[in-house]
């Protein structure tokens, strides 16, 4: 298992009292998890999560013409489970482990992506529809 660049991220305690603020703490601890869990860890769960999109389509799609008093219901379940799949895809190809020098331009896009997914989600969770 790799070890971290920095001593103090070996620990919970030595992440907090090494950052500065909330931004910094969230970058120490994603660094502390990619570190402590391998990538197919990673994988796994997010397969875990497509199957989870895959239970609320399914859900969604069952109860669709049975739900006359909230229509929204099985077709914000349904938006939600394409969302997850897109998300638990997106994270998979970020966690894959690539041979290349240069990932940072594929690392970026694959967070905007992920911005623009969990915005997503979050619209259509306050709103109830996108």
């Amino acid at each position: 298992m790799p070890q971290p660049k920095d001593s103090s991220l070996h620990s919970f305690v030595g992440i907090y009292k090494s950052s500065n603020n909330a931004a910094e703490f969230v970058n120490n601890f994603e660094q502390y998890l990619i570190f402590c869990l391998p990538s197919y860890v990673w994988i796994g769960l997010m397969f875990l999560l497509i199957l989870w999109g895959l239970v609320h389509i399914i859900v969604g799609t069952i109860n669709l013409p049975f739900c006359p008093s909230r229509p929204m219901i099985p077709i914000f379940l349904i938006i939600m489970g394409c969302l997850y799949i897109l998300w638990g895809l997106l994270r998979i190809y970020a966690f894959w482990p690539r041979s290349r020098v240069d990932t940072l331009s594929v690392d970026l896009t694959c967070k905007a992506l992920e911005g623009i997914i969990i915005i997503a989600m979050l619209v259509s969770l306050f709103l109830g529809k996108l």
